[in-house]
């Protein structure tokens, strides 16, 4: 029986039909039914919640929201409303919007379980990591047994490098329903940031048992394999995940990361390309390109110089809303603040160069913040932390929060490690949260920021009248070298070389796989020729890949030197096994035009002449800059042709 024909309110009878309809999925007549209702009582509740849900479901979103706003004009304390707003706007993506419709559901009803599930998930999306977290606390005390809320917990503690507890939370959830594939994948995250990698695979396997078509758990287990240094294995990975899910940018972001470390750098340009072209606003993504680009031999420096001013005319923070802050101007009666930003506060090649610049500064007039995106705290984070006079975690907020926190912190000058390379904060520079900011160490290129103010460098690395035009950034050569190298607290002894016969030379080099290019491997060829019963030890981390460690081989043998005079080695994860290995070399060769930086500090500390190539670039000069440092000028050479003539005298 129809329902008008029973129901003698017509309002309610039409509420019932259009109810009945949304049902039935029939949601264009569902609308006209609460239409009509509203025709008739604007301001009953029902109707209105109830057309702006189907209007949803039509994707007639904004017409939607009109309707939700509409209930909340004629009925403003009705919480169920505020949610149901709340879930549009953050469809949406107006997440700040979103979070004040959900606030205003809990005012109303303290104790919402779901408005404050979302209100966390709408948090996490801000970057306000802490605020995420106590929204999920909150409504764990509602419902302590919620595995999705569980879940959410744990990725929240996660991303605020709080990983010991983010792992309960996951193994919590595991404990309630052992078949919850996304809690097994991230778990798999943490345990993998943890070092735990082959724990980590066993996790993501398990998810993709659960769940074959996860293509994020394709994409994590890609990133584990990496880790491991199976290059092939994860790219396979990541191939698999990408047939699931083509418009999947990560993924296709980690492949070109893998291609990268296995020395296929146009391969690799290629897929990062791919990740932008799917996902234009991916600034991580377009600043690993960037990153590329460095490795590449035929780029002309002018275009490079190019490619950095076009991420920052995309990316800048100032692109997107009014700058946050004006500059503050140090006050005349207390010391000089100065802060470091980094995600390498950690075991990591750079801290190598920090460690005594920020164990040194003088205290008497300067006060040391060191701002950390770590997100796995090691021995290396709690020596950077007792060194500094501030060691703030930043891991998991979000460039306003830190730019607030800067603010606060009153901070002078703010320099920044990273540059384009992996975890950079280099949007944060873009707000220009401190009165003066300066680039430094960790990238050989410019950041491309209006808004970055000098660059730290030397005579050598940037010769005056020679790379200024190649900066956005004034530079600021010091007067020695731009780098301070700390070498471990305990290194091996020195092995003796007397009488070294030249049929017994043993070159090597050490520098990661991407770095050689063609050009090199073309010129150690040519050294290896010329010393006919000399061999070459390369290391990397990519040589734990059997496919990589092929596509070396083959290149030197396309140079006419057989698989035979060639060795090469993966990862050592001792460094004092690691320092030692370099007493199996005689001359190291520096790679071009992106020189080794690390490695050549590594390589002299062991007593092993360096020969490199000075190019026309900050990237091809810091070979030239170390050597010079230490008397070493006859290892620097100005042309491949001289280069290669170094290699063979200094065999004989």
């Amino acid at each position: 029986m129809h329902p008008l024909l029973i129901q003698p309110d017509p309002v309610e009878a039409m509420i019932n039909l259009g109810n009945t309809y949304y049902s039935r999925g029939e949601m264009d007549k569902a609308v006209l039914c609460y239409k009509k209702v509203i025709e008739l009582k604007p301001e009953n509740l029902c109707a209105c919640s109830n057309l702006g849900c189907a209007l949803r479901k039509l994707g007639r979103v904004d017409e939607a929201i009109v309707c939700y706003k509409n209930a909340i004009a004629a009925n403003p304390d009705t919480p169920d409303v505020y949610f149901k707003l709340g879930n549009i706007l953050a469809h949406k993506k107006d997440y700040k919007n979103a979070e004040l419709s959900y606030k205003k559901a809990i005012a109303l009803k303290p104790d919402f379980f779901d408005a404050y599930n979302n209100l966390g998930n709408i948090l996490k999306k801000l970057g306000n990591m802490d605020a995420a977290i106590l929204c999920y606390q909150n409504a764990l005390d509602l419902q302590p047994d919620h595995k999705d809320v569980l879940n959410n917990l744990g990725n929240a503690l996660n991303c605020r490098g709080k990983i010991n507890e983010a792992i309960a939370c996951y193994q919590n959830v595991l404990n309630i329903d052992s078949e919850y594939a996304e809690a097994y994948n991230n778990l798999g995250n943490a345990l993998s940031s943890q070092g735990k990698t082959d724990e980590a695979i066993l996790c993501f396997k398990k998810a993709l048992m659960l769940k074959p078509d996860d293509f994020k758990a394709y994409n994590n287990l890609g990133g584990a394999f990496r880790r491991l240094g199976r290059l092939s294995a994860a790219l396979e990975a990541f191939r698999k995940s990408l047939e699931i899910e083509p418009g999947y940018a990560k993924a296709w972001n980690n492949m070109a990361g893998t291609l990268l470390k296995q020395g296929r750098v146009a391969k690799a340009i290629e897929s990062y390309r791919k990740a932008l072209e799917i996902q234009p606003d991916y600034n991580s993504a377009h600043s690993n390109l960037l990153f590329a680009y460095n490795y590449q031999d035929n780029n002309d420096s002018a275009w490079l110089f190019s490619q950095h001013r076009r991420w920052a005319a995309m990316h800048s923070v100032k692109n997107r809303y009014h700058r946050l802050h004006s500059p503050g101007v140090c006050a005349v009666d207390r010391k000089l603040r100065i802060g470091y930003v980094s995600p390498n506060f950690r075991t990591h090649s750079v801290a190598y160069f920090l460690k005594a610049i920020i164990k040194t500064h003088d205290r008497s007039g300067f006060e040391v913040f060191c701002y950390s995106d770590v997100t796995s705290p090691d021995e290396v984070t709690n020596a950077f932390a007792r060194d500094a006079d501030y060691f703030i975690s930043i891991a998991g907020l979000d460039d306003k929060k830190v730019a607030d926190r800067i603010r606060q912190d009153k901070i002078d000058i703010l320099i920044d490690i990273a540059g384009h390379t992996a975890g950079n904060r280099i949007t944060l520079f873009s707000i220009k949260p401190a009165s003066i900011q300066v680039a430094y160490l960790g990238y050989p290129n410019t950041t491309g920021l209006e808004t970055m103010d000098y660059r730290l460098t030397d005579f050598i690395a940037d010769p005056p009248g020679l790379t200024e035009h190649l900066y956005t950034e004034k530079l600021v050569r010091l007067p020695h070298t731009f780098l301070c190298y700390t070498p471990p607290e305990k290194i091996p002894a020195i092995a003796k070389y007397e009488n070294m016969d030249s049929g017994r030379i043993i070159f090597g080099s050490f520098n990661n796989r991407a770095k050689i290019t063609g050009a090199a491997i073309k010129a150690w060829a040519e050294i290896l020729r010329a010393v006919p019963a000399g061999r070459i030890i390369l290391k990397s981390g990519a040589f734990a890949d059997h496919e990589t460690c092929k596509i070396m081989i083959d290149l030197f043998a396309e140079n006419g030197v057989e698989h035979e005079r060639i060795e090469l080695v993966s990862h050592i994860p001792s460094i004092l096994l690691h320092l030692e290995f370099y007493n199996r070399i005689h001359i190291g060769l520096d790679t071009f035009p992106y020189n080794g930086t690390t490695t050549t500090c590594e390589a002299l500390l062991m007593g092993v002449p360096v020969i490199t190539l000075a190019g026309m670039t900050h990237r091809s000069r810091v070979g030239a800059g170390l050597l010079s440092q230490v008397g070493f000028e006859e290892l620097i050479a100005d042309s491949v042709e001289d280069y290669v003539q170094k290699g063979i005298s200094f065999a004989y």
